[in-house]
């Protein structure tokens, strides 16, 4: 079993999820590299280091930051963990692509579909891995983020065959740095499930303004996040993503424990920049016409959400 000092992990993305992996991953030992498009952000960190509160507090200075996204794997980064958010993953596939040599594991950690494919044409299919995270967090102030609810296990599984040791060995690095992770044959199918989750209250949020706790408690809103969630699960199992018997009320009883957490998909609205929404409900819209299932909740709330954007903009 591969402990996390095994690594030399770049973190591509500062922001709530990337601090939380690196604080833990540098606690626990490991040379972590940072990159972030905010200058203030990485001027912070590497001053004072990142600060965890909340379900899993650490504290922890990383091995340096950097200002591009090459410049981590030239100072030895044999990791990538690609937090930045998939609009900006989308806009920055190029320079992440830049920033991958031929020895790069290259692990995508972020919300939404299919992101990891979008890597296939710059990077070997079995360098590529998908982690599924199962905690949560907001944005604080630069070098300092709360991690609002920790429901492990995380997932992570390769892309395509030959990476399965690789995979169990990053497994094994974050869940000896304390973010217990599974490794999983059936990465695609996780992720569905956590899309499906996603999709089911981060909408209901943006639109309305509403903490998860307080969408959920609303008996109008619960009522269109049963609705959502019911669609997602009908594309995913069209589509052989099956996630079981029980799933949908396994699934509500999961969203009832997070809280009055804001969603990234609400922060963006509030910050007036481009959303996840594509990769979430939009993702399973599209899914949904190839399988030929009817979502009249999803389409509604995809629509809804780019008007907020464009509102906001």
């Amino acid at each position: 079993m591969a402990g996390p000092v095994a690594f030399t992990f770049g973190i591509a993305g500062a922001g709530a999820i990337g601090s939380m992996i690196a604080a833990h991953l540098a606690k626990a030992g490991a040379p972590v590299l940072a990159y972030d498009v905010r200058k203030e952000l990485l001027e912070a960190i590497a001053a004072r280091g990142i600060r965890v509160t909340g379900a899993s507090p650490v504290e922890a200075r990383i091995t340096g930051t950097s200002a591009t996204l090459a410049g981590l794997s030239e100072a030895g980064a044999n990791v990538l963990l690609v937090s930045l958010k998939a609009p900006t993953f989308r806009r920055e596939l190029c320079r992440v692509l830049s920033g991958v040599r031929g020895n790069t594991d290259v692990v995508v950690v972020q919300n939404g579909i299919d992101n990891e494919d979008m890597l296939k044409e710059g990077v070997p299919a079995e360098r590529i891995f998908r982690m599924v995270v199962n905690f949560a967090g907001n944005y604080v102030s630069d070098g300092v983020v709360n991690m609002t609810f920790h429901n492990p296990p995380s997932y992570m599984g390769a892309l395509a065959p030959g990476g399965e040791a690789r995979a169990r060995a990053l497994a094994s690095a974050l869940s000896a740095a304390g973010l217990a992770t599974e490794f999983t044959l059936g990465i695609k199918a996780k992720e569905w499930a956590k899309t499906v989750l996603n999709a089911a209250m981060s909408p209901v949020c943006g639109v309305t303004g509403q903490t998860m706790k307080q969408a959920f408690d609303l008996p109008e809103t619960h009522a269109v996040t049963e609705a959502l969630m019911r669609e997602g699960i009908a594309v995913a199992e069209a589509l052989g993503y099956g996630m079981g018997e029980g799933f949908f009320e396994h699934g509500m009883a999961y969203l009832s424990r997070a809280g009055n957490h804001k969603p990234s998909l609400l922060v963006d609205i509030e910050a007036g920049v481009e959303t996840e929404i594509d990769f979430l409900n939009g993702a399973i819209v599209r899914r949904a016409a190839e399988a030929g299932v009817p979502v009249p909740y999803n389409a509604a709330l995809t629509a809804l959400v780019k008007g907020k954007e464009q509102a906001g903009r």
